[in-house]
Parts: structure tokens; C-alpha cells; sequence
């Protein structure tokens, strides 16, 4: 009985790796690379003076072909900035999230081969800089360095309009609601 289930097992594990296999690959296959750079809007920070910028970078580990997808892992940087008044003081922050990043892509939309959706989590760490001061003669200055746990969970979609270049947009919680920006393959 048990050599009756191992050979099962075999035939089913190879029936569904060729299969696999036999699929006609996805935009982003195993052994490609993408490096990402985009801007947020808005902020999830209030009063931002610079927006959130991000750039990523990507490895794709498994490739289930066009019609399931195919699976990326790397990493993400962002900085974002901002200031604001309150009372006699004036509160600048600088926040920098950097983590390990893993994506699904899926791009097996019907007459749209060149489109790929996408949903992607970054957990890491968000460090604060912050640095309080008074606008008062006495001038004190307040300098704070804050690490905390930090998370970017995003949606979207890139359009490859060249073979190694694309535009994407994407939407989520992070260091922005909204981000834009362009993924080259390498």
C-alpha cells in the first residue's frame, strides 16, 4: 500500500511539474531581475515636503507560467520628509523604511500581454529622525532617533511598454496611499 501511494504521489508531483513547465512563461520568470524607482502621493505623513520616493529591487524565484504567475522576492528602501509648526516649536521628521520585500505577479490578461498586476508586502523597519525646536530666543533644540517595526502592503499594475522597461501604479498603506514610478528589467 505504501509503495502504491509513493508511486501516486511520483506521478501526480511530475504530471503537475510538467505542466508547469509546459506553460507559456510570465513577463517576470525565474532568473529575472527588476529594479524599481517611484514617488508617492499622498503621504500617509502629514504637512510632507519632499513625497515619499521608494526604489526595490527584484528576484523572481518561481514562475508558475502566464496563466498563475510567478513569484518575486527583494527588497525596498523609501524616504519621506516632513515639517510642521505647533505652538513656538517646529517639528521636522525624516522617515526611512527599509525591508524585505516579496511579490505576486500575475500577468495573464486576455489581449493585454504587455499589463501585470501585482500585490507586494514589505516588512522592515521605519526609523524616525525626528528634531524638535523652539522658536523662542532660548532656541532649544529636542533630537530624537526612533526605530519601529514598518510595513508597506501595495496593489497595482505595470504596463511594459518596452521589453525592459515599464510604468507602474500602485495603491496601499506604507509610506503612501498612491505610488507611480518606472521597473527596468536587467
Amino acid at each position: 500500500m505504501k509503495a502504491f501511494r509513493l508511486a501516486l504521489l511520483t506521478i501526480l508531483l511530475f504530471g503537475f511539474t510538467t505542466a508547469i513547465q509546459s506553460q507559456e512563461k510570465s513577463l517576470f520568470s525565474v532568473g529575472n531581475s527588476t529594479v524599481s524607482v517611484g514617488i508617492g502621493l499622498p503621504s500617509t505623513f502629514t504637512n510632507i515636503l519632499i513625497p515619499p520616493i521608494t526604489t526595490s529591487y527584484e528576484y523572481c524565484i518561481i514562475d508558475f507560467g502566464r496563466k498563475i504567475g510567478s513569484i518575486g522576492v527583494g527588497g525596498l528602501a523609501g524616504y519621506a520628509f516632513h515639517r510642521y509648526t505647533y505652538g513656538d516649536a517646529i517639528y521636522t521628521d525624516h522617515y526611512i523604511l527599509i525591508g524585505p520585500k516579496g511579490t505576486y505577479h500575475f500577468n495573464g490578461i486576455p489581449n493585454v500581454p504587455e499589463l501585470e498586476v501585482y500585490g507586494s508586502t514589505v516588512l522592515g523597519v521605519l526609523i524616525d529622525a525626528s528634531r524638535n525646536k523652539s522658536k523662542n530666543v532660548s532656541g532649544i533644540v529636542y533630537k530624537d532617533n526612533v526605530v519601529n517595526f514598518g510595513y508597506d502592503v501595495k496593489l497595482g499594475a505595470k504596463y511594459w511598454f518596452k521589453p525592459t522597461m515599464s510604468a507602474y501604479a500602485e495603491f496601499g498603506y506604507g509610506l503612501s496611499f498612491f505610488e507611480v514610478g518606472l521597473s527596468f528589467l536587467l
